[in-house]
């Protein structure tokens, strides 16, 4: 058989296999033993099956045969959502597999309102899901030329959101360094009590264990924050009584350990 003869009779074939597979799906479609009558829910630890469903708006008409991409798309748009896919399980089962936005923190609105990474804010119930998660907020000190923070001068640099309200970019940024913590250092991220974003746009970590802050400009590094966690534990071992403050890392090549001046008597 000539070349070009058996591409057109092998071209044919194919397109009549198309055409059978699609004719063969449609029927089954619209066959009442695939109509769906069992979802399945894997992956969720917030996310609820009621939820879900009412998300998703399922009809009892639909098939397990139908195109499933809308339904992934639908349930990618629920905010508590990462990533979505939905399989079908013959003949009547659908299984939705989701991967859901880890909450790193919590946002005063003024009632608590957990956050992702992003600073997206989820709807997650603290009293039914009890999370343990650092408090994001903005400040407005700084610190001064005696190296104590203090009420901001006049001179210093504005930016809107510095009253204890940050804003979206500023959410995010702060959202975003909560999460690397976590990455870099899980034992330390665990005692973060809340985290800060200044006028200046530094990050202020506040741990319960040690009792110290953390303070840097983003995005702070593995190394970087190396560098200060062993500079801290040495001056802790050369002098515990002494307990620094403030661990300062905004200098290049520096670790600045701040500590509460004497009182004075």
């Amino acid at each position: 058989m000539p070349r070009g003869l058996l591409l057109l009779v092998v071209g044919l074939g194919t397109v009549a296999l198309v055409l059978g597979v699609s004719r063969v799906t449609k029927a089954l479609a619209q066959a009442e033993w695939f109509h769906v009558q069992t979802v399945e829910l894997e992956g969720s630890r917030y996310l609820g099956m009621e939820e879900v469903m009412d998300h998703l708006g399922l009809s009892s008409e639909r098939s397990v045969w139908d195109d499933l991409e809308p339904v992934e798309e639908r349930l990618r748009f629920h905010p508590l959502v990462l990533e979505a896919r939905v399989r079908r399980r013959p003949p009547s089962t659908l299984i939705l597999m989701v991967k859901e936005r880890d909450p790193v923190a919590f946002l005063p609105t003024p009632v608590l309102a957990p956050v992702d990474r992003d600073g997206r804010r989820l709807p997650i119930d603290p009293s039914e899901h009890p999370l343990d998660l650092p408090l994001l907020q903005a400040r407005a000190e700084g610190w001064n030329e005696a190296g104590m923070e203090g009420a901001a001068s006049a001179a210093a640099p504005d930016a809107e959101g510095c009253e204890g309200t940050l804003t979206p970019t500023q959410l995010q940024t702060l959202a975003g360094e909560v999460s690397r913590l976590g990455v870099m250092e899980p034992d330390l991220a665990a005692s973060l009590s809340d985290a800060a974003l200044d006028r200046w746009g530094d990050v202020i970590f506040r741990l319960s264990d040690p009792a110290v802050e953390i303070r840097y400009r983003p995005p702070l590094s593995p190394g970087r924050l190396r560098e200060g966690l062993q500079v801290l534990g040495d001056a802790l071992d050369r002098a515990p009584e002494r307990r620094p403050r403030a661990v300062d890392l905004r200098f290049e090549d520096q670790v600045v350990l701040r500590y509460t001046p004497p009182t004075s008597r």
